[in-house]
């Protein structure tokens, strides 16, 4: 780097003399010294490497003379080169060690949220799923192979034959007793003029009706026949959902006689209600479910567990298209108590030793009616009745298909359309209006025709579907609070309900 001097006797720089050349060469030297001291002791800094000493401008234009050994200035390169090798090697740990640390944060950060989500999840499946026993013994240690079992189970079954007088039916039944007492379902005999039983080794036997509960489903009939192989009752109480179970029939005709079907039991104490033609519940069935293939014929025939036990009567299947494998079989708890009362008294002495559940009834036939509104009313409608400029009308159809407008006062018309008979109506309240009543009902002796029931029990009966629902929570004997509009006032009247199936 050049060495300058400054002289204020002179426009030029130069060198006056050798002396201070000398000097200048020294306080060089001093100044290296220095540095190089200085650069072996600590990490040089920016001041260290470049020393500059500002020349600041005086205010007059004089310029002092100074010392040129003070106004002396370097810059030392290999100061400068020493300072940036350590700063590189600094920056590259340092950059290198927080490198490694973000590493070290970033994996424990995934790890500890590995953990954390495993738990939660773990958590969250264990509250969900459902809990299941950790061993559920079998039921049937000494179960039989289905072919041995269906050996074993045969002899017990019968098929039935029952000839009504205008047909000829097939069911199937069970042997109770050593002695020829066997059980079947009611709707098999039922209407008979002759039963046929035939036993698994085809002999055939005339059997006696001895008697039979309609409401139940269940009959007892008899063979003059001893040491017959009687089946063995199991409990249907105690038989589960998923249970492998097997039935044995006579399905179509007697053709198929010891007809063998095997499946699971689908569901236990399923409610089954059987209706009146006039919509009423007759009866209330408890029944078993199964998937076992069940058909016409099969009726009063048994259905067994793996044991051989006879744990249900086969009684009804829901059919059509749209459905499958829907079976049911009277639980053989529930008419047990019913089948020996038969054997051992020869009729029926206890009418609620089945399990089935009589409907409850009312004992009117009625239709639900809007205060104001007008209707034409027959034997069977309740029609309402509507209004233009050239009187009442109703909307009728007698196919089903297209409605018609007919004016109330046009009898000829009304007439072939089916409603003889019809009369207008005026509906002074909103309920049930009382169009019948059934002989033997309380309702006979304390309903009268055109009565409105407003309420019953405190709920009020603004549609007949609403009545309906009290009367099916209900059960024979039950009292009906009844609110009653007659002859333009209220009265409160309380009727006894009474068994649905006497209502046909």
């Amino acid at each position: 780097m050049d060495e300058k001097f400054l002289n204020e006797d002179s426009n030029n720089s130069s060198l006056d003399s050798s002396a201070d050349t000398q000097n200048l060469s020294e306080s060089i030297d001093a100044v290296e010294g220095e540095l190089e001291q200085t650069a072996d002791d600590t990490t040089p800094t920016e001041e260290d490497c470049c020393q500059e000493n500002m020349i600041e401008e005086p205010d007059s234009a004089e310029v002092p003379k100074v010392e040129p050994s003070a106004y002396a200035f370097r810059w030392d390169y290999a100061s400068q080169a020493n300072y940036d090798r350590q700063m590189y090697v600094k920056g590259t740990k340092n950059r290198g060690v927080t490198t490694y640390v973000i590493i070290l944060i970033v994996t424990f950060m995934l790890s500890v949220s590995a953990v954390i989500a495993s738990v939660i999840i773990g958590n969250s499946m264990q509250q969900s799923a459902p809990q299941f026993k950790e061993h559920i013994p079998m039921k049937y240690d000494d179960a039989l192979a289905l072919d041995e079992l269906y050996q074993v189970c045969l002899p017990s079954y019968v098929a039935i034959s029952v000839n009504t007088g205008s047909g000829e039916g097939t069911g199937s039944g069970i042997i109770i007793t050593e002695d020829g007492y066997i059980c079947t379902n009611y709707h098999v005999v039922e209407g008979h003029k002759k039963i046929t039983v035939i036993t698994y080794d085809k002999k055939e036997y005339t059997a006696e009706y001895i008697d039979g509960d309609e409401t139940n489903d269940i009959a007892v009939i008899k063979i003059n026949a001893q040491n017959l192989p009687k089946a063995v009752l199991g409990k249907s109480s105690e038989t589960r959902i998923g249970e492998r179970v097997m039935a044995i029939g006579t399905p179509f005709s007697k053709n198929y006689a010891g007809s063998m079907t095997v499946g699971y039991v689908s569901g236990v104490d399923r409610l089954y209600s059987v209706k009146n033609d006039n919509g009423t519940v007759k009866k209330t069935l408890k029944l078993l479910q199964t998937d076992t293939s069940v058909n016409p014929g099969n009726s009063g025939g048994p259905l067994y567990n793996m044991n051989g036990e006879v744990i249900g009567v086969v009684t009804l299947k829901i059919a059509g298209s749209s459905y499958e494998g829907m079976g049911f079989a009277l639980p053989i708890d529930g008419v047990r108590n019913m089948i020996f009362d038969i054997i051992e008294n020869g009729k029926i002495t206890d009418e609620n030793a089945g399990s089935a559940v009589k409907g409850a009834a009312l004992g009117i036939s009625g239709h639900a009616v809007k205060e104001d509104q007008k209707y034409l009313m027959t034997s069977q409608y309740c029609i309402e009745v509507q209004s233009d400029d050239e009187g009442d009308f109703i909307e009728w159809s007698s196919t089903g298909l297209f409605m018609e407008k007919v004016y109330v006062t046009d009898t000829e018309t009304l007439n072939a359309l089916g409603l003889e008979g019809a009369y207008p109506y005026h509906a002074p309240a909103t309920g049930v209006l009382v169009k019948t009543t059934s002989e033997g009902f309380d309702a006979a002796e304390k309903l009268q025709i055109e009565d409105v029931i407003i309420s019953a029990n405190g709920v009020s009966c603004g549609e007949m579907s609403t009545l309906q629902e009290i009367i099916f929570n209900s059960r024979a004997g039950d009292i009906l609070e009844l609110e009653v509009f007659r002859n333009g006032e209220i009265i409160n009247v309380s009727v006894e309900l009474g068994y649905s199936n006497s209502m046909e």
